[in-house]
């Protein structure tokens, strides 16, 4: 038997301060705001775990040079990380239509190197490998 790929609930406030909350879900939610003065406003969207679509500019690419990696597959403006050689080097919001890219520069090491972008939660990610020469 496998198990379901768990849900998550993304939930966005933007009165008085804006903040983002990813929570998992089991079961369908019930979601109740109060504030106060009862002003402010508030999204609720769920995603599901997914693996994200990245596309390269280049396969190869010189030491020292510029790599670009455009993500789809992404919910609107959900919140990336992307993660280069062990650091994250971007911290971007999706646009409405769920899509992100960024250039970066590749560093002086030769060899096989991967980019990895994750969604709102670890499991909502994906990874493609480029290859840095001479």
């Amino acid at each position: 038997m496998t198990q379901a790929s768990p849900v998550w609930l993304m939930l966005s406030v933007a009165s008085p301060a804006l903040f983002d909350l990813a929570v998992p879900i089991s079961t369908p939610p019930t979601v109740v705001l109060s504030y106060r003065d009862r002003a402010g406003s508030a999204s609720l969207r769920i995603v599901a775990a997914k693996k994200l679509t990245l596309k390269l500019k280049k396969s190869k690419v010189h030491k020292g040079g510029k790599q670009r990696v455009n993500v789809s597959g992404l919910a609107a403006f959900e919140p990336v990380r992307i993660v280069y050689k062990g650091k994250k080097i971007a911290a971007l919001k999706a646009s409405a239509k769920g899509t992100v890219a960024k250039a970066f520069k590749v560093g002086k090491a030769v060899g096989l190197k991967k980019i990895k972008v994750f969604g709102v939660t670890k499991d909502r990610c994906g990874v493609k490998a480029f290859k840095v020469r001479r």
